[in-house]
């Protein structure tokens, strides 16, 4: 069986559920909200958000060709609910998280992978930045999602998985 996998900064996988996912996916976005989502408030906003910013993308996110640079975004990993993920002590782990581990350590067969979410938000980040700060999407209308800081502490948190980029699921 093939998994797509995204990766923890923690050293532990997700299984993304979408295997012929396409990598580097670029989409366009309606714009950008004030604020940003706290790891604490992530459970909130999802239940919440009955738009369907993390399901199939539309037409009008795949239309890029007269899109505006600044409204462009990469699709780069997920943020899950913290109620779905394991406990520290139930998670195995192929290293420490300060040890310099590879692709190759991890086995889906002996270490941690949280199964496919559906409330999963989708991580994105602006094309046209130098900075690499991370985005949700949200309040999908007409076709098309907004965007919503993370903010620096849900960067490092339990909740976000970012993609392999460029390689294929295994």
């Amino acid at each position: 069986m093939v998994l797509d996998i995204a990766f923890n900064p923690r050293l532990y996988g997700y299984d993304v559920g979408r295997p012929s996912r396409p990598r580097r996916q670029v989409i366009r976005v309606r714009g950008h909200l004030g604020g940003s989502v706290m790891a604490t408030e992530a459970d909130s906003i999802m239940a919440n958000d009955a738009t369907n910013a993390r399901g199939a993308f539309s037409p009008e996110e795949m239309s890029l060709l007269d899109a505006s640079a600044g409204l462009l975004v990469v699709v780069v990993g997920e943020l899950l609910p913290e109620a779905d993920l394991p406990t520290k002590e139930n998670m195995k782990l192929p290293g420490e998280r300060n040890d310099r581990i590879s692709k190759n350590d991890f086995d889906p067969a002996i270490h941690t992978v949280v199964p496919t979410q559906p409330r999963a938000f989708l991580v994105v980040r602006y094309l046209n930045t130098m900075r690499g700060s991370l985005h949700v999407l949200v309040n999908k209308r007409d076709g098309l999602c907004e965007t919503v800081s993370l903010g620096h502490r849900a960067t490092d948190d339990l909740q976000l998985f970012i993609y392999e980029v460029g390689k294929e699921p295994r």
